[in-house]
């Protein structure tokens, strides 16, 4: 019989093993992956009545995800991403900020650096550059219901008006798109910022004893 949280218990701690494996090779990240998936079934067999206090216990015995994923990247020589800096900084400003001050030309100069940037993985620059035009368009998509369903602009449709709302459609995707990808890569800084307190945290706890 599983634990009754079984599934968000196991289910969190995989989402932290790949979150913290996303830097190594997609064969090498499968295997350590499938490894532990393969220990944890093992060890869940061995429990005749299955509680949320044993998962838990088995996960801890299992390791922290942070410390896997550090003693995995050091195996296979995978380099750190580096520290956040001046660079970082810059490039967030003008993706976030700077699109609505200086649009297009603020997201190309911010676009730049984080690609010159060893601070975000190749993974978490493509995901912004996936991700930020999609949800973009989302939003637009959402804003153009909203307009025909409230009936706002409707009573005229006078090429003037055309005009203005193409222009405005226009700067919407432009200004938006590089500030949901400098939200995205500030989310990411902020998640291993995040993941790097708690393998401070089990070091520490672990030294105590």
């Amino acid at each position: 019989m599983s634990a009754p949280h079984a599934d968000t218990i196991l289910g969190g701690y995989r989402r932290r093993l790949d979150e913290e494996l996303q830097q190594l090779p997609r064969s090498r990240r499968e295997e350590i992956i499938a490894e532990v998936e393969a220990h944890i079934r093992d060890a869940r067999a061995a429990y005749p009545t299955e509680t949320d206090a044993d998962l838990l216990n088995l996960l801890d015995r299992l390791g922290d995800p942070g410390i896997i994923g550090a003693e995995a990247r050091q195996r296979f020589d995978v380099v750190e991403p580096a520290p956040v800096g001046l660079r970082e900084v810059i490039a967030l400003l003008l993706l976030v900020v700077g699109a609505f001050v200086i649009p297009v030309v603020s997201g190309i100069l911010g676009g730049l650096l984080v690609r010159s940037s060893a601070s975000w993985t190749a993974r978490q620059k493509r995901n912004a550059m996936v991700w930020s035009p999609v949800v973009t368009l989302g939003l637009l998509l959402l804003l153009i219901v909203l307009v025909n369903v409230t009936g706002v602009g409707n009573s005229s449709t006078s090429v003037v008006v055309v005009a203005v709302s193409g222009l405005f459609l226009v700067l919407f995707v432009v200004t938006l798109t590089p500030a949901v990808a400098g939200l995205l890569l500030a989310s990411a800084l902020a998640r291993r910022g995040r993941q790097r307190r708690i393998r401070h945290a089990v070091r520490d706890q672990r030294a105590r004893f």
